[in-house]
């Protein structure tokens, strides 16, 4: 498991795990969150940071892209989709505290902002979606399909029999052509009952901390170990491309180890790795200016 918030602009996080494929067999195996009016706490509070640093409400933000878009109103939308419109909160959804919650927070139906009555609306049978948001997304995927001339069905030096063997692959089956999995269910999409779960290696946790932090033209990694092989630092931004790179060929864990951070680096928010053979640790730190 990652939490949302420790996966942001972090894309080591798998070498902790030993790869992508512990992540890919996990969520194969784990029942998806439902599509619907409940958000978890790392949407509504820790959206690319936490409270107070960044950490932004996904709800109100989607809410108040629509609007500022100009998006017309959810029975609007519908209309423009070739739907009829919906007269009651109760024909939106069927669940009477989530109708009356509608109701009090929007008073008409013609009011409600697309996006929170696609997310309330009523499931179509066996789908994740109600009507509205299905009928936005299948015609979403067949324009980017007619309108890609270079989609594998449109593509004319593609012969019959491959084009065959194209449409004939499931995600499973590329899955394992480039992942060492051998326990992957065909149907990855839905969660399959297991009886063991096959251990992975991980990586072991490699102690340390930065000082100063916040800081301006150099940083100290006090290591927990002695370093008694080659190791690997490396920093990243919080997009995470790398911005430094350097070899330690051995260290007393006793001794701190200065970084000269690079006059031309931006103020932010940025990230230490240290790997050690099966080893690897990871800090943040923020540089600030020196103005």
């Amino acid at each position: 498991d990652i939490l949302l918030k420790d996966a942001f602009f972090n894309p080591e996080a798998t070498l902790e795990v030993g790869g992508i494929e512990p992540y890919l067999i996990g969520m194969s195996t784990v029942v998806e969150q439902d599509f619907d009016c409940q958000v978890i706490d790392g949407l509504r509070n820790f959206l690319f940071g936490p409270p107070g640093a960044g950490g932004l409400d996904l709800v109100a933000l989607n809410i108040n892209r629509g609007r500022d878009r100009g998006l017309p109103d959810y029975n609007t939308v519908r209309a423009d989709f070739g739907m009829a419109p919906k007269e009651r909160f109760e024909e939106i959804v069927s669940d009477p505290l989530m109708s009356a919650s509608l109701e009090m927070v929007y008073h008409d139906v013609n009011n409600i902002d697309p996006w929170v009555g696609m997310l309330a609306e009523d499931h179509m049978s066996d789908a994740l979606f109600g009507e509205t948001a299905m009928r936005i997304i299948e015609h979403q995927f067949i324009a980017l399909r007619d309108g890609d001339r270079f989609y594998y069905e449109n593509d004319p030096w593609l012969t019959q029999e491959e084009k065959a063997w194209i449409k004939g692959n499931r995600l499973a089956d590329i899955i394992r052509r480039n992942c060492p999995i051998s326990c992957l269910h065909d149907e990855v999409f839905i969660a399959q009952p297991i009886a063991v779960t096959p251990t992975v290696a991980t990586a072991e946790a490699l102690p340390f901390s930065v000082f100063p932090n916040p800081a301006q033209d150099r940083i100290n990694l006090q290591l927990g170990q002695e370093l008694s092989a080659k190791a690997i630092v490396r920093i990243t931004d919080s997009y995470g491309r790398e911005v430094l790179r350097r070899e330690i060929a051995s260290h007393s864990g006793e001794q701190p180890f200065a970084i000269d951070l690079d006059g031309s680096l931006p103020a932010g928010l940025y990230r230490v790795f240290v790997v050690m053979d099966s080893k690897v640790g990871h800090q943040p730190f923020i540089r600030v200016s020196a103005n």
